[in-house]
Order: structure tokens, then sequence, then C-alpha cells
């Protein structure tokens, strides 16, 4: 087998500052990438209610030590003749209801897969508790392969 070198294909920019020099922000996000946790439920459930509440598997759940700023993805496939709608509540140190603005969204006579990736820049730093919650407009969503994965972020 033979070897390339590859050193001179990336030529860095002028000014450009190698990772060690980029300072104490950079070095506390990835430590806390460290600290991510996830969950999930497989379970096949439906909901007949249109405000956010949990299935009788509730969650997925994730706790974790935070500080003022998280990402969580989402993801679950859902269906349905009705809108079927899941999206993320926050309690322990903090207290954020599950919000349309962040869900994710099914509409009507489709389904699959879906997933999203929400930034919550607004946390009481200490231990959070990531809960998936659920609603439908009408009738009967179903839900299942639900998963949740939160990263924590440095301030």
């Amino acid at each position: 087998m033979r070897y390339v070198d590859l050193s001179s294909i990336h030529v860095p920019s002028p000014g450009a500052r190698p990772p060690a020099s980029w300072g104490n922000g950079i070095a506390s996000n990835l430590r806390f990438l460290g600290s991510a946790a996830s969950a999930e439920v497989l379970t096949s459930q439906t909901r007949t209610l249109t405000i956010y509440g949990d299935m009788t598997t509730r969650g997925p759940i994730v706790t974790v030590d935070t500080g003022e700023r998280a990402v969580v993805l989402m993801s679950a496939q859902m269906g349905g003749t009705v809108d079927a709608i899941a999206a993320c509540a926050v309690t322990g140190a903090s207290d954020i209801p599950a919000a349309d603005d962040t869900s994710l969204y099914m509409p009507p006579g489709a389904g699959g897969t879906l997933m999203s990736m929400v930034l919550f820049d607004t946390l009481t730093p200490g231990m959070n508790i990531f809960t998936m919650r659920y609603r439908i407009t009408s009738g009967t969503g179903t839900f299942l392969r639900r998963r949740m994965l939160v990263i924590p972020l440095a301030a």
C-alpha cells in the first residue's frame, strides 16, 4: 500500500491560528460535548388530545446539567389523518413549556420520520429535564421511534 503526503494540500490562510490558540471558549464547548445525553422510546403510541402532554410511555426524557444554553435534537416517526406535533419541554432548573414554534410537525395524511435541532438559550443553569411532549389538532395521531439528544453548551 502506498501512502500520499497530504500536508501540502491544505495551506492555512494568512493569520490563521492553530486550535491550541483558540482560547477557552472552544475548549469549554468541547468539554461540554462529553456531557451530552440521549434517550429513546421506540414503541408506537397514539395521542388524541389537542394540548401538549405525555404519551402512555413518557418521553424520551433526558436530564442534563446545563449552563444557559443547550442544543436539542429530536426525531420521531409520526403520522395520522391529523396534524401530528411533537415538541420539547424543559423542567427542573428551568420552566419552558413545549411550543409549536420549536416542534416537529407532520401534516394530515402524511407520514414519515422528522428531525429538528433547537437551541435553547434562556435556560436557568443547573439540572434541567428535557421531555418530548405531543399533541394533535383533532382525531388521532401516531408517534413512534421517538429520540432526543441534548448537548449542553458552555456560556
